[in-house]
């Protein structure tokens, strides 16, 4: 089931059986962590790496943090971490920041973040994940993703990226090899 069905479903004991069995799968692996659950808000259903894949659980940042929590405790029956994804936010984006550079600027708020902070009150995580986008709301300087909002003052513990291929992150590496940390346009 995705996330966007269990969160329509609205019931956290469906949401968690169903998060223990994936970490039941994982366990048996022998995987340890799951690079999940995204956490973002399906604010633009058209969002290509979102929405489009029905990743988010709702649009509403309660709904998301209560289905979140579901999740984390699922995988947390069966002792395999997770890891809150995408950090500030990326369910408002319009396009793909594993194709191209993404700027949230303009489309991202602050209510993004209200899931995050719920579940790092909770002792829900274990890791965050950063989104590969670029926010001057959170950080005018273009520098990684998680230095940015660790310096912003989101989250102190660990962090992690999904994809250091990503054009954002592609980006920010070339620049600071040249000396600059201007977004680049």
């Amino acid at each position: 089931m995705s996330a966007q069905e269990l969160g329509s479903i609205g019931d956290p004991a469906v949401t968690r059986a169903e998060s223990e069995a994936i970490a039941a799968t994982l366990r048996a692996a022998g995987i340890n962590l799951n690079l999940a659950p995204v956490v973002d808000l399906n604010t633009n259903p058209d969002n290509p790496v979102i929405g489009g894949l029905e990743r988010s659980f709702s649009a509403d940042p309660e709904v998301v943090a209560e289905q979140a929590a579901a999740f984390i405790e699922g995988h947390r029956a069966q002792r395999i971490l997770t890891a809150l994804k995408h950090s500030p936010g990326h369910g408002n984006s319009v396009d793909d920041s594993h194709l191209g550079f993404v700027d949230v600027t303009e489309t991202w708020s602050e209510a993004e973040l209200e899931p995050y902070r719920a579940l790092v009150d909770a002792g829900l995580a274990d890791i965050v994940m950063a989104a590969h986008v670029f926010n001057s709301n959170i950080d005018p300087v273009f520098r990684p993703p998680c230095q940015s909002q660790r310096s912003a003052g989101c989250y102190e513990g660990s962090w992690a990226s999904g994809a250091l291929s990503s054009a954002t992150t592609c980006r920010w590496v070339r620049s600071s090899t040249t000396g600059t940390s201007k977004k680049q346009s």
